[in-house]
C-alpha cells in the first residue's frame, strides 16, 4: 500500500504522509440507510400477515343471485329491460323477460332498477333480497305515456323459468306497490307515488273495488312523495287538496253539506307552498270539528275543550309551516276515554302505550315526525278501538311480513307511516281487531 500512495502524496506535495496497514475489523459494518430499510421491511411484512388473518383472504368470496321476469301490465314480457342491483352490476332481459344478476353476499340490502325506454322506470328501494343464497322477482312495469299511444301486440304471457331451486319464493314488484297476488292482507300499498299518479291509482282501484282509506305524504331521498292503503268492502271516499288553511276549511263546509265528513288529514310544505288535504267518507258518521295551524300546547288545550262538548279526537298531523311547527287534528261526536301523548323517544311512547292498554285503551293514531335533528312521537288512544297492535320503523321487507301475520289473525291494518329513516326507508303501522270498535 505505501508504494501505491506515495506517487499520490508526492503529486500533492506531501512527503511526510505514513500509510500504515490496517488488520480486518472483526465484525461487519452497516450504514444508517440501510438498517432503517431493513426495519420497515420487517414492519410491512408483520402487518401483511396481520391482514392476511384479520381478513380472511384465504376464503373466497361467495357470491348471491337475484333472478326473475320483467313484465308490463298485460303480462307480456319485456325484452331489453336494463336491471340492475346496488354494485352487482346489471343485465338486460332477454326475450322472455327474464334477468340474472349476481352481487356479493356481503351485501345485505340493496337498490333494484330496471329501465326501458317505453316504461316508467321504478326504483325499489331497501330489497332485502338476501334471506337466501338465491332471490326471484317478478316485476311489473307501467306503461308510459309514449307507451299507451301504441297499440299492444296480442302476445300469450310466458311462464317464469329459471335455474333456482324450485321452492325459491317468488316476490312480485309492482312499481311500488307492496302487494302482489296470493297475499293474506286483501288491502294495496302503493308508494313513491307523485300527487297525479295518487290520483290515478285511487280511480284505477275503485274499478277493482278498492277505496282508499288512509293517506300519507312523506320526504325520502331528497323527494317528496305519496302513499296510500286501498281496502275493499268501503263506501265511496273523496280526495281534496288545498293550497292555504281557508280554502282547506271550505272544502271541508262544501263537502259537509253533501254528505261527507273527513277522516283522515294529511298537510306538508313544498318549495315555499304548504298543501292541505283531507280524505272523506259518506257520513252516517257523526259531526266532527276540525283544528288546525296551532302550536302543541295550543291543540292540547283546544282537545280538553272539545271533549267536555262531547267530542274525542280520530286524526292528528304534525307540520312545518313558515318555518314553525304546527299541528292539526280531527274530532268526532263520541263520549268515549281518548288520550294524547307526545314523546321524544319510541321507549317512551310504548311504555305509555302499555299504561293505557291496562286503561283499556287502544292506539288509533300514530305520528311520527322530526323537530330539528330530533324524532319526535304522538300516540292516540281511544276506548272504543278494541284490540289493538302497532309496529313503529320497521324495514320494508319485515313490514311486508307482519302486514300478512295480522291479517291472518283477522286483524285490519288503520293507520299507516312512511318515515325516511338515515337513508332508509322504513314504515310503522297499527292494526285493528275487525269489529272491534267504531274508529
Amino acid at each position: 500500500m505505501k508504494t501505491v500512495f506515495r506517487p499520490i502524496s508526492r503529486f500533492f506535495g506531501v512527503h511526510s504522509v505514513q500509510f500504515a496497514e490496517s488488520p480486518f475489523r472483526k465484525y461487519p459494518q452497516y450504514s444508517i440507510p440501510g438498517g432503517l430499510w431493513t426495519v420497515y421491511t420487517m414492519l410491512f411484512c408483520f402487518f401483511v400477515v396481520f391482514l392476511y388473518f384479520l381478513l380472511d383472504w384465504d376464503k373466497p368470496t361467495k357470491s348471491r343471485y337475484i333472478s326473475g321476469q320483467v313484465l308490463n301490465e298485460q303480462n307480456i314480457p319485456v325484452g331489453n329491460a336494463d336491471v340492475k342491483f346496488s354494485k352487482g352490476g346489471g343485465d338486460l332481459t332477454d326475450e322472455n323477460g327474464n334477468f340474472f344478476l349476481r352481487y356479493n353476499a356481503d351485501i345485505t340490502k340493496g337498490r333494484l332498477e330496471i329501465e326501458h325506454k317505453l316504461y316508467e322506470s321504478p326504483i325499489f328501494h331497501d330489497i332485502e333480497a338476501l334471506v337466501a343464497d338465491t332471490a326471484r322477482f317478478r316485476i311489473i312495469l307501467r306503461d308510459s305515456d309514449k307507451r299507451r299511444e301504441r297499440p299492444m301486440a296480442n302476445a300469450e304471457p310466458q311462464t317464469l323459468t329459471s335455474s333456482d331451486p324450485a321452492d325459491t319464493p317468488i316476490q312480485t314488484l309492482d312499481s311500488g306497490i307492496a302487494s302482489g297476488s296470493g297475499r293474506a292482507d286483501p288491502n294495496r300499498i302503493r308508494y313513491a307515488l307523485t300527487w297525479n299518479k295518487l290520483l290515478d291509482w285511487k280511480e284505477k282501484y275503485r274499478a277493482e273495488g278498492l277505496e282508499l282509506v288512509d293517506l300519507e305524504t312523506y320526504y325520502h331521498q331528497g323527494t317528496r312523495f305519496y302513499a296510500g292503503v286501498w281496502a275493499p268492502g268501503q263506501a265511496q271516499h273523496e280526495l281534496w287538496r288545498s293550497q292555504n288553511w281557508k280554502q282547506f276549511t271550505g272544502k271541508r263546509d262544501e263537502r259537509n253539506r253533501a254528505g261527507l265528513a273527513m277522516v283522515d288529514i294529511e298537510i306538508h310544505s313544498s318549495k315555499g307552498q304548504t298543501y292541505y288535504h283531507g280524505l272523506y267518507a259518506p257520513a252516517g258518521i257523526s259531526p266532527h270539528r276540525l283544528w288546525g295551524e296551532v302550536d302543541w300546547k295550543t291543540l292540547v288545550a283546544k282537545d280538553q275543550q272539545f271533549r267536555g262538548e262531547g267530542y274525542r279526537m280520530i286524526a292528528i298531523e304534525a307540520y312545518i309551516r313558515g318555518g314553525r311547527q304546527n299541528f292539526a287534528a280531527i274530532w268526532e261526536s263520541a263520549s268515549d276515554e281518548e288520550r294524547l301523548w307526545k314523546e321524544s323517544t319510541r321507549d317512551r311512547l310504548w311504555s305509555q302505550n302499555n299504561k293505557y292498554i291496562d286503561e283499556g285503551l287502544g292506539l288509533v293514531d300514530l305520528e311520527i315526525y322530526t323537530r330539528g335533528n330530533k324524532r319526535e312521537y304522538i300516540g292516540l288512544w281511544r276506548a272504543n278501538s278494541g284490540a289493538t297492535e302497532a309496529y313503529t320503523l320497521t324495514p320494508w321487507a319485515q313490514f311486508d311480513v307482519v302486514r300478512d301475520d295480522f291479517a291472518g289473525k283477522n286483524f285490519r291494518l288503520v293507520d299507516f307511516e312512511l318515515t325516511s329513516d338515515k337513508g332508509e326507508l322504513k314504515a310503522s303501522g297499527i292494526w285493528q281487531a275487525s269489529g272491534g270498535g267504531a274508529f
